[in-house]
């Protein structure tokens, strides 16, 4: 079932949401954490070879070529240390 809130009313429902789940027992609160989070994570984990095909296809077509934009993301995070 998918629920959908207009975006104005958005942020205000989160707020109604967590203060509804702060109301139960911290021991509740941390036994159902890892029940609700492990799908989202699961999806996270079986999406990411997806994600890793379609950033080599986008380096494989583009202009620059895969191994000159892989020096060129190197070099941007060296400059960072």
């Amino acid at each position: 079932m998918v629920w959908l809130v207009p975006r104005e009313k958005l942020l205000p429902r989160a707020w109604e949401l967590a203060e509804m789940i702060m109301q139960a027992p911290r021991s509740v609160r941390q036994l159902t954490h890892p029940i609700v989070s492990c799908s989202w994570k699961k999806a996270l984990a079986n999406d990411q070879g997806l994600q890793l095909t379609h950033q080599l296809y986008d380096m494989a077509i583009d202009e620059e070529g895969i191994h000159e934009r892989l020096m060129n993301i190197k070099e941007r995070f060296q400059r960072n240390d």
